[in-house]
C-alpha cells in the first residue's frame, strides 16, 4: 500500500517513537502540552494503515477518561483518515478501499471511556454471570438515595437484633446521640472497598491488621511500611537537623560581621554552641530505622530555654533568624514525640489489638450492607458503573478463594484474540479494578504485549475518585527507556518514552514551573521526583506558538500578586479583596487589547469562592461566568416552579403558595398578599378562597384568575405526566420567556429545561405521578444532592471564565489567573473520627466505651500521615495542572495576612518539607520560598510594591504586593459605584441582535416612570449598623415609638453537630464571639484570669460559645479580665444585684426616612432594628454601654466615637422611648485599648 504524504506534521524523536514502536508494552510519560492527543491519533492511524500488517479499527481498544475526549479522538481519527483518502491516487484501489472501510467501521470502533467499555463487555456476556439483560444504569442522584434507604434499613435491622458486638461498635464509632458518624463510616468503607479488584478480600485484610502481639510484629507489619511512617519520621528528623545547621551557618556569618563588641561576639558564640549541641543530639537519630531505638533517643532529647543574650542592633536580625530556625526544629521533634512516641511500643500494640473487635464488626456490617444494596438494586433491576466494572471483572476472571490464583475465562480469551492493540489515555488516573480488567484482555500473557499507556503522573488529580497514580509510577520505575531498550525486547518489562517538550506555554512559564517543582515535588511528597524525567524541555524557539494578536512580549513575565490590607476592611472579605486586585489587573490587560474570553481564573475549590469572585468582578464592570456544581435547587426559577408543583399537589401549604402568588403566576404584590391574609385565620389557601369572594374588585379578579388556573392544573395533573405538566407551566403566563429576559437568562432557561428532563427520566424509572416526583425532589434536597446549574455559552462579547482547576484540565487559555493561592489546603479526610486509607483500611482511636477513655493509636497516626502525604501530593499535582494551563501570561494571586511578615519568614525558612507535610499550608507557602534564596530578595525592601528577578538562572518573575485598602481608596469603590458598574454591565450584556420594533417596545417599557418611585429606593427595614454607614445622622423626632423585639436564648447544639473550623476567623466572627461571651459571663464571679478561662470553657461545653473562642488569638482572656475589674463593670454588678441590668436587648423602632436618607420624607417610616449590648439603671438615669472590638492604637479614641455616634444616638433614643426614662451616660468600652470612652451625642 502507498499514499502520497504531504504537509506531514513535524514530530520530535520521542513522539515518533510513541507513534511507531511496536512489540512491547509502552508507557508514554507526556508532560502538560506535549501533544499526546496528536501522538495517540497518529499512532492509531499508523496502525490502521500499516503497509505490512494493516489492522481494522474495530480491533483496537482506545480507552479515554471522558466521553468528550472519546468523541474528540474519534473525530480526529476520522479527519486523519479522510485526509489520507484525499491524498491517495485512484489507481491505488486497494488502499482507497481499506481507508473507506475504516471510515465505515469508525462508528463501531471501541473508542470509549472505561465505563462504556466495561458496559459493552457486560451487555455481550451477561449470561455468564446470570445477569438480567434488561438492567438499566441508575444516575448518581438515584443511587445515592437508594444507598441511603438501604443503610437506614440495615441499621434498623441490626438495632432490632441488638447483638452486643454491634452495639459496642456503634458506641465506639458514634459515641454521641446520633448514629450518623457510624452510618457514614459503613458507607465509606464499602465504597473504598469497591475500588479494589477483590473487595471482600480487602475488607478481610482490614481485620488482620489488628491481630498483632509484639512490637516487632508492629514494625514489620504491612501497614507500617505502606503508610510511609518510617520515611516520614526520617524526613522530619533530617529537616530538624537541616534547620539547626542553617541556624548555625547564620550565627557563623554573624561572627564575621565587623564592628561588634566583645560582649556581642561572646553572646553569638554562646548561642552558636547551644544550637550546635542541639543539632548534634538530634543528628544521632539520623539513619536509624528501628522504631523502638528512635523512641528511646527522642525521649532523651530535652530542649532548654534559648539563650537570652543581648546583642547590638546590627546583629539582632541574625539572632532572630537563628532562633526562628531553631524553634522550628524544636517544634518538629516535639511534634514527633507527641504524635508517634507518646507510649511504649508494647502499650501501642495493646491499644491497636483492643480496636480489633470493633473493626471486625464494622467490616461485617459493611459486607452486609454491600449484600443488601446489591439485592435492592437487583430487585429494581438497576446498576451503577461501579457494579459494571465488577461485573466485567467477574466475566473475565475466575478467582480461587482459597489459593487466590486467577484464571482467565473463555470470555477474556475471546476478547484477547479480538483486540490486537489496547491504548489507554490518561493512564495516571487508572485504579486497581480498571488495570485488572484491561490487563486481562491484553496479549501479554501469551508473550505478545500490546498495551500502549499514555499519561502524566504529575497530572493525576482524581484521588477523590480513588485513582491510583502509583500504578503509573510503578511502571515508570521498572520500564526501560526506549533508546536503551533497543534489541532487548525479551529481557525487559516494557519501554518508556518521555515527552518533555511543551507546545503550549511560553518559555518563561515553563522555566517558572520547572523552577518551582524542582524544589517542592519529590518522592517523599506525592511519590513523584520532579527530575530529568519530568522537567520541561526548554527550546530556543518559543514552542512555535502563535501570539494572541501580538498582544504579548515574546518573554512575558510570570506575575505573583499577594494581596493584603494594612487596615481591617469590614465591608470586604479576603476573597473580595483578592477579587478587586484581580479586577484591577484584568482592566489593565483589556486596556491593552486582551479579550475577556482570553482570560481564565482557576480556583482549587469553587464552593464559596466562585460566586463571591464572580460578583466582585461584575461589580467592577468585568463580565464573568462561573459554572458551579451546586445551587440548582436554590435558583429562583426552580424554586417557583417546584412551589407550583407542590400546591398543584396540595394547595394548603402556606410557604409554597405565597411564593407562587408573588411570582409571574400570581402577580400579587406584598400589599395584596397582606390583605388576602386578613380574610381568614386559617391557612393561606383558605384566605385566598375567601378573598376571591369578598375582596375589592381588582384583587377579587386576580384571586379568581389564579384559582381558576390552579384548579385547571390540579385536574390536568391527574392525567398528564409531570414532564408534560412542566412544559405547560413554562408556557403559562409566558413564564419561560420571563426567565429568559432576566439577567443570566440562558442559564435560567437551561435550569428549567433540565428539570423537565429530570422529570422525564424519573418517570421512566418510577411513573407514580406528581406526589411521587415531589417526594423524590425533597429527598434529594434533604440528602444534599444537587444537579448543578445548567451550563451556558458566552455571549458575543465574551466573558472571563471562572472554573475549578479540575475543570480546566486539558484546556488552555492565553491568560490564566491562579487565584486563592493563600487559601489553606483541605485535609478533612485526615481529621475524621475514623480515617480510612484505601491501601491500608480504617484506623480508629482506642476507645473504652465504658470508661469513655480515648487515645490515638499508632495505627491511626500512621493512616493519618499517609492520608496527609497523599493529599499534599495531590495538591502539588493540582497546582502543577493550574500553572500549566497558561499559554502566554500566568498570574498567581492570593491573600496573605501581614504580608510583609510572611515574606520575611519565607526568606528565612526557605522550602521546608516539614511545613509542607504539616498540611497547615497554602500554595503560596510552597511557591514563594522557592524564590527566597535569590540574592536580590534581600536587596529589595518589602515596603516596595514591585520588584523583579531577571537573570539566566532564575525565571522571569514579577512580584507585586497589592494593598486592598489602598486599591479601594484609589478606585473610589463605593457601594453606589459598584451598583452602577453592575447595572452598566447587565445593560451591556446583550445576547444577540433584536429588531427595531422590539427595541422600541422595550425602551417604552423601561422609560415608564412609576409615580411613587422615591419610596421604592430604600429598604423598609434597616439595621443600626447600616445607619452607621449613612452620611446623615439621626435627628430628634416626634411621635416615633420604639419597642423591644422578642429575644430567645441560643439553642444548645451538641458537640458532634458543631462545625469545627480550623481556619482563622474574620473580624465579624471575632466580634460576635466577644459579644456572646460578654452576654453570658458572670462578671461578679471573675477574680482572676483562671476564672475567665473556666467560665469560657463551661460556656463552650454548654454550646453557648463557639469553641474557637478559647484561642487567645481570638479572644484575649487578659482583656476580658481587665474589663471585669473596670469601673463600669463594678457599676454593672451593683445594677444586676438590684435587678436593673439588661444585656443584648433587641429593639425595633420606627424612624422618618428623611433622618436616614438625604432625600427621604417625614411621611415615609423606616423600621430600624438593632441589639443593645448593655444598659443599666442608676438613681439619676440610665447608662448605655457598648462593647467594641475594633483594633485601635492609643490616641484614636475620638476616631471610635465618630464612627459609632449615630449608632449610639439610635440606641439611646430606643431606650428612652421604650422605658420613658432618660439616658444620662453613654460609654464605649474598647477591648483593644482597655478603656472606657464617653460619648456625647449632643455635640
Amino acid at each position: 500500500m502507498s499514499a502520497k504524504m504531504k504537509n506531514k506534521p513535524k514530530f520530535t524523536p520521542g513522539q515518533l517513537a510513541a507513534i511507531n514502536l511496536r512489540g512491547s508494552n509502552i508507557l508514554v510519560s507526556a508532560s502538560a502540552g506535549a501533544g499526546k492527543t496528536a501522538v495517540l491519533t497518529e499512532r492509531i492511524v499508523e496502525i490502521v494503515l500499516n503497509r505490512k500488517k494493516p489492522v481494522d479499527i474495530d480491533r483496537i481498544v482506545v480507552v479515554t477518561f471522558t466521553r468528550a475526549a472519546a468523541a474528540e479522538m474519534r473525530t480526529r481519527i476520522g479527519q486523519k483518515l479522510s485526509d489520507k483518502l484525499s491524498e491517495v491516487s485512484y489507481e491505488d484501489l486497494q488502499l482507497r478501499q481499506h481507508i473507506e472501510k475504516q471510515l465505515a467501521l469508525l462508528s463501531h470502533a471501541r473508542i470509549t471511556t472505561i465505563d462504556s467499555f466495561c458496559l459493552g463487555i457486560v451487555r455481550n456476556f451477561f449470561y455468564t454471570i446470570n445477569l438480567d439483560p434488561a438492567f438499566r444504569i441508575g444516575d448518581t442522584q438515584e443511587m445515592e438515595l437508594l444507598m441511603k434507604e438501604v443503610l437506614d434499613n440495615l441499621l434498623e435491622e441490626e438495632y432490632v437484633r441488638g447483638d452486643a458486638e454491634f452495639i459496642n461498635m456503634m458506641e465506639t464509632f458514634a459515641p454521641g446521640k446520633s448514629d450518623k458518624p457510624a452510618a457514614e463510616l459503613i458507607q465509606k468503607l464499602f465504597e473504598i472497598s469497591r475500588s479494589h479488584s477483590w473487595p471482600e478480600e480487602w475488607l478481610d485484610e482490614c481485620i488482620k491488621m489488628y491481630d498483632i502481639s509484639s512490637a516487632d510484629e508492629l514494625m514489620n507489619s504491612d501497614w507500617y511500611y505502606k503508610s510511609g511512617l518510617a520515611d516520614h519520621i526520617s524526613i522530619m528528623i533530617n529537616q530538624a537537623v537541616h534547620n539547626l545547621g542553617k541556624a548555625c551557618d547564620i550565627l557563623k556569618c554573624a561572627m564575621r560581621i565587623p564592628g561588634g563588641s566583645d560582649k556581642t561576639y561572646n553572646a553569638i558564640l554562646t548561642i552558636l554552641e547551644f544550637v550546635s549541641d542541639e543539632k548534634n543530639n538530634i543528628e544521632k537519630m539520623c539513619g536509624i530505622e528501628d522504631y523502638s531505638k528512635i523512641g528511646e533517643l527522642i525521649e532523651s532529647i530535652q530542649f532548654d530555654k534559648f539563650p537570652g543574650k543581648s546583642v547590638s542592633d546590627e546583629f539582632l536580625q541574625k539572632k532572630v533568624e537563628a532562633k526562628a530556625l531553631r524553634d522550628a526544629a524544636k517544634d518538629i521533634i516535639v511534634g514527633l514525640k507527641k504524635e508517634y512516641f507518646h507510649q511504649s511500643p508494647e502499650n501501642m500494640v495493646e491499644d491497636i489489638k483492643a480496636c480489633g473487635p470493633a473493626v471486625k464488626e464494622l467490616v461485617r456490617v459493611a459486607k452486609k450492607f454491600g449484600a443488601m444494596f446489591a439485592a435492592k438494586k437487583e430487585e429494581v433491576n438497576v446498576v451503577d458503573f461501579n457494579d459494571i466494572e465488577h461485573f466485567a471483572l467477574k466475566i473475565l476472571l475466575n478467582r480461587n478463594e482459597e489459593t487466590g490464583e486467577i484464571e482467565y475465562t473463555s470470555c477474556a480469551d475471546e476478547l484477547m484474540q479480538l483486540y490486537e492493540y489496547i491504548l489507554i489515555d490518561e493512564y495516571q488516573d487508572s485504579n486497581d479494578v480498571q488495570e485488572t480488567i484491561l490487563t486481562s484482555i491484553s496479549r501479554e500473557r501469551i508473550g505478545q504485549p500490546n498495551m500502549f499507556m499514555v499519561g502524566d503522573v504529575k497530572q493525576s488529580i482524581y484521588q477523590f475518585r480513588l485513582a491510583k497514580p502509583d500504578i503509573f509510577e510503578g511502571k515508570m520505575s521498572c520500564y526501560t527507556d526506549y533508546v536503551e531498550a533497543e534489541g532487548k525486547e525479551g529481557e525487559i518489562s516494557g519501554k518508556k518514552i518521555l515527552l518533555k517538550r511543551n507546545f503550549r506555554s511560553s518559555n518563561t512559564i515553563l522555566r517558572t514551573v520547572n523552577f518551582v517543582f524542582e524544589r517542592i515535588m519529590n518522592k517523599e511528597i506525592g511519590n513523584v521526583n520532579y527530575d530529568d524525567n519530568h522537567t520541561f524541555e526548554i527550546t530556543a524557539k518559543d514552542n512555535n506558538q502563535e501570539n494572541t494578536d501580538g498582544l504579548y512580549d515574546a518573554d512575558e513575565p510570570v506575575e505573583v500578586i499577594y494581596v493584603s490590607s494594612r487596615e481591617e476592611i469590614s465591608d470586604y472579605s479576603k476573597r473580595q479583596m483578592e477579587g478587586l486586585a484581580i479586577a484591577e489587573r484584568i482592566r489593565r490587560l483589556t486596556d491593552n487589547g486582551v479579550k475577556y474570553s482570553d482570560i481564565a481564573i482557576l480556583l482549587r475549590s469553587m464552593s464559596g469562592w466562585a460566586e463571591e469572585l464572580a460578583e466582585t468582578l461584575v461589580e467592577s464592570g468585568i463580565p464573568a461566568v462561573a459554572e458551579e456544581q451546586k445551587g440548582y435547587f436554590a435558583a429562583r426559577e426552580i424554586q417557583v416552579v417546584l412551589s407550583m408543583l407542590k400546591i398543584i399537589d396540595n394547595p394548603r401549604q402556606d410557604i409554597p403558595l405565597t411564593a407562587v402568588l408573588r411570582s409571574v403566576y400570581g402577580k400579587m404584590t406584598d400589599e395584596e398578599l397582606a390583605i388576602i391574609r386578613t380574610f381568614s385565620k386559617g391557612d393561606m389557601y383558605q384566605a385566598l378562597l375567601e378573598a376571591a369572594k369578598e375582596a375589592e374588585p381588582e384583587l377579587m379578579r386576580k384571586c379568581n384568575e389564579f384559582l381558576y388556573m390552579l384548579n385547571s392544573y390540579r385536574l390536568k395533573s391527574s392525567y398528564v405526566s409531570v414532564h408534560d405538566l412542566l412544559v405547560s407551566l413554562y408556557k403559562q403566563n409566558s413564564y419561560l420567556e420571563h426567565m429568559k429576559a432576566m439577567p443570566a437568562g440562558e442559564r435560567r432557561e437551561g435550569n428549567l429545561m433540565m428539570l423537565a428532563k429530570k422529570a422525564l427520566e424519573y418517570e421512566e424509572i418510577d411513573n407514580k405521578g406528581l406526589a411521587s416526583f415531589i417526594r423524590y425532589i425533597d429527598r434529594m434536597k434533604k440528602a444534599d444532592i444537587d444537579f448543578g446549574e445548567a451550563s451556558v455559552a458566552d455571549g458575543p462579547g465574551g466573558a472571563v471564565h471562572i472554573m475549578s482547576i479540575h475543570k480546566s484540565k486539558g484546556l488552555e487559555f492565553p491568560v490564566v489567573f491562579v487565584a486563592g493561592m493563600g487559601k489553606q489546603i483541605n485535609l478533612a479526610d485526615a481529621k475524621t473520627r475514623v480515617p480510612i486509607q484505601s491501601d491500608i483500611g480504617p484506623a480508629p482511636d482506642y476507645f473504652d466505651y465504658r470508661s469513655r477513655v480515648k487515645r490515638k493509636t499508632l495505627l491511626k497516626a500512621a493512616v493519618n500521615r499517609k492520608i496527609i502525604n497523599d493529599a499534599v501530593g495531590e495538591e502539588l499535582r493540582v497546582l502543577y495542572v493550574a500553572l500549566t494551563r497558561a499559554k502566554e501570561k500566568l498570574i498567581m494571586t492570593g491573600y496573605l495576612d501581614k504580608a510583609e511578615d510572611e515574606l520575611e519568614k519565607y526568606a528565612v525558612r526557605g522550602t521546608s518539607y516539614a511545613e509542607m507535610l504539616s498540611g497547615k499550608t497554602c500554595y503560596y507557602d510552597w511557591v514563594l520560598p522557592c524564590f527566597t534564596d535569590h540574592p536580590m530578595w534581600y536587596d529589595v525592601s518589602f515596603n516596595e510594591t514591585l520588584w523583579e528577578i531577571y537573570d539566566k538562572e532564575y525565571p522571569k518573575v514579577v512580584f507585586n504586593l497589592c494593598y486592598a485598602d489602598e486599591l479601594i481608596e484609589k478606585e473610589g469603590i463605593s457601594a453606589a459605584k459598584r451598583d452602577g458598574r453592575r447595572n452598566e454591565l447587565i445593560m451591556n450584556a446583550g445576547r444577540g441582535i433584536i429588531d427595531e420594533n422590539t427595541y422600541n417596545n422595550i425602551t417604552d417599557y423601561n422609560e415608564y416612570k412609576y409615580p411613587y418611585l422615591n419610596q421604592t429606593k430604600y429598604a423598609v427595614k434597616v439595621s443600626v449598623s447600616e445607619i452607621k454607614h449613612q452620611a446623615a445622622v439621626l435627628e430628634e423626632g416626634d411621635g416615633i415609638t420604639a419597642s423591644w423585639a422578642s429575644t430567645e436564648k441560643p439553642e444548645y447544639v451538641p458537640s458532634f453537630m458543631r462545625e469545627k473550623e480550623e481556619s482563622t476567623v474574620n473580624g465579624a466572627d471575632r466580634g460576635t464571639m466577644y459579644h456572646s461571651l460578654m452576654e453570658q459571663i458572670d462578671i461578679a464571679g471573675i477574680n482572676s484570669i483562671a476564672d475567665v478561662i473556666e467560665q469560657m470553657k463551661q460556656l463552650c461545653s454548654d454550646g453557648l460559645l463557639d469553641e474557637r473562642a478559647l484561642s487567645d488569638k481570638i479572644i484575649s482572656v487578659k482583656k476580658i479580665y481587665k474589663f471585669c475589674q473596670s469601673n463600669v463593670a463594678k457599676r454593672m454588678i451593683i445594677a444586676e444585684q438590684k435587678g436593673c441590668l439588661s444585656k443584648e436587648q433587641p429593639f425595633v423602632m420606627g424612624v422618618e426616612s428623611d433622618r436616614i436618607y438625604p432625600d427621604g420624607t417625614k411621611e415615609e417610616i423606616i423600621i430600624v432594628q438593632g441589639i443593645i449590648d448593655v444598659y443599666f439603671e442608676e438613681e439619676d438615669g440610665i447608662v448605655l454601654l457598648d462593647y467594641k472590638t475594633d483594633r485601635l492604637t492609643e490616641g484614636e479614641e475620638e476616631k471610635l466615637v465618630k464612627r459609632y455616634k449615630a449608632q449610639m444616638k439610635c440606641y439611646s433614643e430606643a431606650i428612652e422611648k421604650a422605658t420613658g426614662k432618660n439616658v444620662k451616660e453613654i460609654i464605649l468600652y474598647s477591648f483593644s485599648l482597655g478603656t472606657e470612652i464617653k460619648v456625647d451625642i449632643d455635640e
